[in-house]
């Protein structure tokens, strides 16, 4: 049965014996029928897949996004979204699960019966009615998990259609290429890792970049952000913060909070101070690859292990990959994704990890007190 296709909803109760017996009947009715009919196959609804992908891997963000299908599909029942893939996790993304505050980030949203109303780029469909090219106002990102989002009602020639959404998930192969990039320059930046699996976690990361203005490349030192404990920073708002139990946040308005609370953005950085300090604080030192060659910042770093004392935590072979532009204000801001081949709690090996990264640049003269430099490293 094809997957597109509902299944035939049967309802009705009889006693078990009758019930076998009917089933037994009406499977001998049914073979007889294909058999009188040449046993015809079932011509379900269109089945697409990414085009040029090796399991969902395209090597080039230049070439525009092509969906085949394998029988035609009329344009007008089309409804195409590519988004970031970020789901919960129960595997939901931002517009079906329960939460309010999240939603779809969607990059292009394409409806056929309307194309006017059409965002984020275009959509053309092939002679044969089998390929539709999606080509972006803006390269999509390399160093995020994307998807294209079929939505219910695409409708074959047939008059076959989807009634569930179909997800086709992929992402631009990554490579380690180095070039200059003038905006990402040297200096401290703040880093927000969102894990998603295997378990849901935020980590807060203050980072110095040295970075090599002729070649691309870079060096990093990451240490754990922790919120600023002086309770006198929220006097000024007239709030007074129980020194043990709270800390002051400042942003996005002032508060006394729990230390732990998750930051909501990185624009927050003026709340966090660095900590190396073992065993709670930590630090560690990357290498990598900025590439300024296209209209965003690609950032990648080799490999690194990274081990936490308190609580004992070991990530292997993690590699943070981010596409980092200046945004409206001008502030360099990144969005993209961590993984790890393995994520040890103790002696325990919980797997591949994976989560999504934000991270801004932090302007020059506001650095947090105490931040070291790669060569400073303790």
């Amino acid at each position: 049965m094809n997957k597109h296709v509902g299944r035939v909803a049967m309802s009705g109760k009889a006693p078990l014996g009758v019930a076998r017996l009917g089933a037994a009947a009406a499977f001998v009715a049914m073979a007889g029928a294909f058999a009188g009919a040449g046993c015809e196959a079932y011509d379900g609804a269109p089945y697409g897949v990414i085009a040029n992908s090796e399991k969902g891997i395209l090597s080039d963000r230049s070439v525009p996004l092509v969906v085949a299908f394998d029988k035609p599909v009329k344009l007008d029942t089309v409804r195409l979204k590519v988004a970031r893939l970020v789901v919960d996790p129960e595997g939901l993304l931002g517009d079906e699960d329960q939460d309010p505050d999240t939603e779809l980030d969607v990059l292009l949203d394409y409806y056929g019966r309307n194309p006017d109303e059409t965002t984020g780029g275009s959509v053309e469909q092939s002679e044969d009615g089998k390929r539709l090219t999606i080509t972006s106002a803006t390269s999509f990102p390399v160093a995020e998990k994307l998807v294209v989002l079929l939505e219910p009602g695409l409708t074959g020639e047939n008059g076959q259609s989807y009634v569930t959404r179909e997800r086709l998930p992929f992402s631009y192969d990554v490579k380690l290429t180095c070039s200059p990039a003038p905006d990402f320059a040297s200096g401290a930046y703040y880093f927000l890792l969102d894990v998603k699996q295997p378990i849901g976690v935020q980590v807060q990361l203050l980072a110095w970049m040295d970075v090599d203005p002729e070649t691309g490349k870079f060096v990093g030192l990451f240490v754990n952000a922790d919120r600023d404990r002086d309770p006198d920073r929220c006097v000024e708002y007239g709030l007074s913060c129980d020194a043990e139990k709270q800390a002051c946040r400042t942003l996005p308005e002032p508060a006394c909070v729990a230390p732990s609370e998750k930051a909501a953005s990185v624009d927050e950085y003026p709340d966090y101070l660095p900590n190396y300090d073992l065993p709670v604080g930590y630090s560690f030192a990357v290498q990598g690859c900025v590439d300024g060659s296209g209209d965003k910042i690609v950032f990648v770093n080799i490999p690194v292990d990274v081990e936490v004392q308190s609580p004992h935590v070991i990530l292997i072979s993690t590699i943070m990959t981010a596409s980092f532009e200046k945004d409206a204000e001008g502030v360099l801001r990144g969005a993209g994704a961590i993984t790890a081949d393995h994520l040890l709690l103790g002696t325990a090996d919980s797997g591949k990890t994976e989560g999504i990264v934000s991270a801004r640049l932090i302007p020059a003269g506001e650095e947090p007190k105490g931040l070291k430099k790669p060569d400073e490293a303790p």
